[in-house]
């Protein structure tokens, strides 16, 4: 997503509407007409307007939190960005939003810290100015009015201690096929903290759907859980 990584990092204005075109674009480029998407947090909201859009390309949903909605709840955080990016302290801010993605027994165990560590040290290049940016474009978009009409595989996924987990409730009580499931003891980056669960829901969804491809003679798709 630009913004973050390794990305563009744009401290004009932008839209939800840009946030898809940069992922339409990079599909146009690598000649994908099909896909199936998954997003987490904002990219939740990104890869569900990408559903609502566009469901001759994306024949599945995956939302790892799913909210649709407003999020102005989260207005403190344009502050917050441009507050510290001017005091020279994204790695800090970063850190601080790291950890507000995951559960705090688990940001305390060896993996845990190893990658909090790991997503801060690559976020070192992020702008405070830029991130604000991306708040900007996301907290206002609303997909509620068109999640009646949604027609494809919508399997939203939360934490037990995802702390936006009102949101995702909401969003599948809007689609009535959506399917959603909670994740004992996770929070929002369930995907991190808990793989073997996360991909074992994910991989049951996507072979009830037939999106699941069967693997190759000698090799496998699934994550082990050990």
């Amino acid at each position: 997503m630009r913004c973050l990584g390794r990305s563009g990092k744009p401290t004009t204005a932008f839209t939800a509407q840009d946030l898809c075109d940069d992922v339409m674009g990079v599909l146009a480029d690598e000649n994908i007409s099909e896909a199936v998407i998954m997003g987490c947090s904002f990219g939740s909201k990104v890869s569900l307007t990408l559903g609502v859009r566009h469901p001759e390309v994306f024949h599945a949903t995956i939302l790892a939190g799913g909210i649709s909605g407003t999020q102005h709840n989260l207005d403190p955080h344009l502050a917050f960005w441009r507050d510290h990016g001017a005091a020279g302290m994204i790695a800090e801010a970063h850190r601080i939003q790291l950890l507000r993605g995951v559960t705090d027994w688990w940001a305390e165990t060896d993996i845990g810290r190893y990658l909090i560590d790991t997503f801060n040290e690559c976020g070192k290049h992020i702008l405070g100015d830029s991130v604000a940016r991306l708040y900007e474009a996301l907290i206002p978009h609303d997909l509620t009015p068109h999640l009646a009409a949604f027609k494809t595989p919508l399997l939203i996924i939360n934490g037990e201690h995802d702390r936006v987990s009102p949101g995702g409730a909401q969003t599948a009580s809007l689609v009535p096929h959506a399917e959603r499931r909670i994740l004992p003891g996770l929070g929002h980056c369930s995907f991190l903290e808990g793989p073997a669960a996360f991909n074992a829901v994910v991989e049951d969804f996507l072979t009830r759907k037939g999106l699941w491809p069967p693997p190759s003679e000698g090799s496998t798709l699934s994550i082990p859980s050990a």
